[in-house]
């Protein structure tokens, strides 16, 4: 069994308990998830299973889509609601009217600290674990990229919108720094990610849905490891595949790469396929095709 489960994590669950629930489902100790989602945030978390979890490394830089909600008048320790209370602030009509201006600001490449609650580890421990205990971390601000905020509607004290936004980026911390800008302080509320590695929330499946699956059905909704990976296909021969399965390097197949500068990218990385069989992960080196993961281990 092998593929990617498009969960849509509930609320309360911790990434880690996802990954543990499927691996009780399915029988099968290999699980990963791409992507942690905190305990309160909901929406899909891909599951990898199996082989699948070779793939993992490829999405670190995927895009990823969330729909947030903010309350403005509120700084906790944890930058959203379920946190201990720092300070409570009466919100203006001004600042409420400024909200949508101040949140656009954060498009782009910006620098942002990553928060004291979080799984982010300093010296082999999390952040968070630190921050129970009530010691104090330098944590250095890193560039991170946002591609889009969209605003979706503005409520009394709480702003909703839609936010793409790249590897490493914390939603909270943007609510909190929105909040600093407008001088009346912000949480996050709500927060669902409706999109990552290419899986969209409209498809995800629920959690007590996939209680009530067999293992077979399980893996009949599976993924194919390579859905999310946007990387070009090469086909090879039946023999090609035996010899990428033993580790042997091949031949630049005739019909691969419409230019030959193409075919020699020497950083590119492809899915090698016999006919619709998912053979692996390969890359060219000095005119030959080698392989770096391989998925199919049956020979024909």
């Amino acid at each position: 069994m092998q593929g990617i489960i498009n969960l849509n994590k509930p609320q309360g669950m911790t990434s880690h308990d996802c990954v543990g629930m499927i691996r009780r489902l399915t029988g099968i100790k290999k699980v990963g998830h791409a992507g942690t989602l905190d305990p309160m945030a909901t929406g899909v978390l891909p599951v990898c299973v199996g082989r699948a979890t070779r793939i993992m490394q490829y999405l670190d830089d995927e895009t990823k889509e969330y729909i947030c909600e903010m309350k403005l008048g509120l700084t906790t320790d944890t930058q959203d609601i379920w946190g201990e209370e720092i300070a409570c602030s009466e919100v203006s009509e001004e600042q409420v009217r400024r909200a949508p201006e101040v949140l656009k600001g954060f498009e782009g490449d910006i620098m942002q600290t990553p928060p004291m609650y979080s799984a982010l580890k300093y010296k082999g421990r999390k952040l968070y674990e630190y921050a129970r205990k009530g010691i104090e971390i330098e944590v250095k601000p890193r560039k991170v990229r946002v591609e889009s905020i969209e605003i979706l509607d503005v409520n009394n004290v709480y702003v909703k919108f839609k936010i793409v936004c790249g590897r490493g980026t914390y939603v909270r911390s943007i609510c909190d720094e929105a909040g600093k800008l407008l001088g009346c302080g912000a949480a996050m509320s709500a927060l669902e990610r409706t999109m990552s590695a290419g899986m969209r929330i409209e498809e995800a499946i629920s959690a007590d849905d996939l209680k009530a699956m067999t293992a077979e059905q399980i893996e009949a909704v599976m993924y194919p490891p390579y859905y999310p990976l946007d990387m070009r296909r090469m086909q090879v021969s039946v023999r090609e595949a035996n010899d990428l399965i033993d580790g042997k390097h091949i031949r630049i197949p005739e019909n691969f790469g419409e230019q030959p500068d193409e075919a020699a990218d020497p950083d590119e990385k492809l899915l090698a396929f016999e006919g619709e069989r998912f053979m692996g992960i390969v890359y060219i080196e000095d005119g030959t095709v080698i392989p770096e993961k391989i998925f199919d281990t049956e020979k024909k």
